[in-house]
């Protein structure tokens, strides 16, 4: 008989059970295993844990696609080092890193797909020079935001990745909190900001609340009260009054490094134009929210009756109105 998984150990004990329909048999036979008849529900509901976060997985690359985690590292706020220049050629070089690629910066045309990009190929991509490219690539391997490799058949070609201790895109340890960003939502939104708007939304990353999608001074806290009831209906309760602490202007403007308060505003109508952020304000209060499709904190498939409805409210100021008949 095969042997139990660690997961199926606390498990086993007397009654005889198929492992893949939890049917109680009368013969135990070869892919059976012996389990407890009270831990027969635990057992079925962990397995059907494990093939939810397998499709979960399928349906969010449908529907936000391709993305790069940005990890919440304790010991070092990297985001917070860099310059806007920097953090904008950091967004870009995430367009050309895949699960698939172990972290290293690759072509993502289909000639040379997969292949790792030397120097040269990265200022091409950049549409920079190659000097410029060459001084952004070495600040970015001197901050250990990114990590220098020498072609083993070539060794006055250099290869790039992504530190792991910050940014991967492939398994994760799981105890770490991180951020999503996504490539179809982070291209969109590209072709619409500057180099400094662009790069300035890598320092929102920690501040991104991971139920609400709100930027608030406390991202993890948790406002699940009642867990019978939806995030909206929880943000309703009593015990969620005032409890997000919400940026207003010039806190966002200290996040990006920025003292001017007609700068701010700039920024701000300039992630509203993009898509990337919505603003609602009342009186002197403002409550900034950043798109689901862009940055995500969860494991899901972003189709939760939440985030269905912020990405509505998005979407409603996407649409254009429709011309009258004449």
């Amino acid at each position: 008989m095969p042997k139990a998984t660690k997961k199926e150990e606390k498990y086993i004990d007397l009654a005889i059970t198929n492992i893949k329909t939890g049917e109680i048999l009368s013969d135990l036979e070869e892919g059976d295993r012996i389990i407890k008849g009270s831990s027969r529900k635990a057992y079925i509901e962990l397995k059907e844990k494990e093939k939810q976060k397998k499709k979960d997985r399928r349906t969010s690359l449908v529907t936000q696609g391709l993305f790069v985690q940005v990890l919440h590292n304790k010991d070092r706020e990297i985001e917070k080092e860099l310059t806007l220049p920097q953090c904008s050629l950091l967004l870009d070089l995430f367009f050309c890193v895949t699960e698939k690629s172990n972290n290293y910066i690759v072509h993502s045309s289909s000639e040379k797909k997969g292949e790792k990009m030397n120097q040269k190929d990265i200022s091409l991509f950049l549409g920079k020079s190659e000097r410029s490219t060459k001084q952004l690539l070495g600040e970015m391997v001197k901050l250990k935001a990114l990590i220098c490799e020498k072609n083993p058949r070539r060794r006055t070609e250099n290869f790039y990745l992504l530190n792991s201790e910050f940014f991967t895109a492939t398994r994760r340890k799981k105890k770490i909190k991180f951020t999503k960003m996504f490539h179809n939502k982070l291209k969109e939104v590209r072709t619409r900001l500057n180099d400094k708007h662009y790069g300035a939304l890598l320092k929102f990353i920690r501040y991104f609340h991971y139920q609400t999608y709100y930027l608030v001074g406390n991202p993890d806290h948790n406002i699940i009260v009642d867990p019978e009831l939806s995030i909206a209906r929880n943000l309703l309760l009593e015990e969620n009054e005032l409890v997000l602490q919400h940026f207003n202007q010039t806190q966002l403007a200290k996040i990006i490094g920025i003292t001017d308060d007609s700068t701010i505003r700039n920024y701000v109508k300039a992630y509203e134009r993009a898509g990337a952020m919505m603003v609602l304000k009342q009186h002197k209060s403002y409550r900034f929210v950043i798109h689901p499709d862009l940055m995500f904190r969860k494991d899901g498939d972003g189709q939760d009756e939440y985030t269905v409805a912020i990405r509505a409210q998005f979407k409603q100021f996407d649409s254009k109105p429709k011309k009258k008949r004449k």
